[in-house]
């Protein structure tokens, strides 16, 4: 029986080159036959392990699907991701697979019949762009999806926007949702136990601050710092994007990853980098962890891009091989430390 892990007698993080030569050589049949074996390898390890399996393989597969417009083709991969997945984990392919479901429900459409929408009398072509009617005088809105021709009347075309920009706001605030860990079904299960609470639809941002409100009181009490740290910074922007005070979250953010490394020598030196507006460029004061801790110098509370992501780091002793240990507002430092399931798990979020 083959090990966990293993296709064809090697592991599959050995396949990763081969794919990207596959890919590069227009050999897609060829990258696909390697990553459904990786695919399958990544699952059974991870089972064995209790972990979601790593993601690369599975996207990669989707985007060359989505490439030669196999749409379901792709929501099918990343359906299977999705089901091998602990719940709470493998959120992050989240936002393709609700692309890939559109794309895929696009496709299947079929033409529909040329009549005007309005007096519903039958055209004896589709319109070529917007017009009027010949029988009504009615104006024919024309929007065309996958080569197919949607006929509407203004009225339609306005809802056909404003449902839009509400499913592009509700993408918005998913996309933070899934970075924090709260699958699509998690998601929409919270928002109808929200409307029914409500007794009106319970939206996109009040079924998010209810997840992190939990995630980020949960995550404290357990002392996972590094956990709150990272929904502090998601509801610092979502703040920032719906133009409200920012600057608190962005704080304890800052604040529990620091926590978070605990273990830094409090004579160890920290800089200030990242955000390059004025304001911050202006301001970046090197101190201990000690007087961090006691007093962050990030975030900048007047950052022209909030917001702010200026980020601690230690100083690089460049007279031996120590390592930057980088502390950021807006994404985690990069995982270094070696072992296997540390680094699977940083894979998977």
């Amino acid at each position: 029986m083959a090990e966990a892990g293993n296709y064809r007698g090697r592991h599959y993080t050995a396949w990763v080159e081969e794919v990207k030569q596959r890919k590069r050589d227009s050999d897609l049949e060829g990258a696909l036959e390697i990553l459904s074996g990786c695919m399958a390898a990544a699952e059974s390890e991870g089972q064995a392990e209790g972990l979601a399996p790593a993601p690369w393989y599975f996207e990669q597969a989707a985007i060359i699907h989505r490439k030669r417009k196999e749409f379901a083709a792709e929501v099918a991969v990343l359906e299977r991701y999705e089901a091998a997945c602990p719940v709470g984990h493998g959120t992050g392919l989240a936002p393709r697979l609700r692309k890939a479901r559109e794309l895929a429900s696009k496709a299947s459409d079929t033409a529909l019949p040329v009549a005007c929408p309005a007096c519903e009398t039958s055209l004896e072509a589709v319109p070529k762009r917007s017009r009027k009617c010949p029988h009504c005088a009615e104006t024919i809105i024309v929007r065309r999806s996958n080569g197919n021709a949607r006929l509407l009347t203004a009225e339609q075309d306005q809802e056909r926007k404003r449902s839009a920009e509400a499913r592009a706001n509700d993408e918005r605030v998913l996309v933070r949702a899934n970075r924090i860990g709260i699958s699509d079904p998690e998601f929409e299960n919270r928002r109808r136990e929200l409307s029914g609470q409500f007794g009106r639809s319970a939206s996109a941002a009040d079924t998010f601050w209810s997840h992190a409100g939990e995630l980020t009181l949960s995550a404290a009490r357990d002392g996972e710092h590094g956990r709150e740290a990272l929904v502090r910074r998601e509801m610092a922007g979502l703040l920032a994007e719906e133009g409200r005070d920012w600057f608190e979250q962005a704080r304890l953010a800052v604040e529990a990853q620091l926590r978070s490394i605990s273990w830094t020598r409090p004579e160890t030196l920290m800089g200030v980098g990242g955000c390059t507006c004025g304001p911050c460029t202006e301001d970046r004061p090197d101190m201990t962890y000690a007087e961090a801790l006691r007093n962050p110098p990030v975030p900048h509370q007047d950052c022209q891009d909030p917001p702010c992501q200026c980020w601690l780091y230690e100083h690089r002793d460049h007279t031996s091989n120590a390592s930057v240990a980088a502390i950021s507002v807006v994404a985690p430092p990069a995982p270094t430390p070696p072992e296997r399931k540390w680094r699977r798990w940083w894979q998977a979020r």
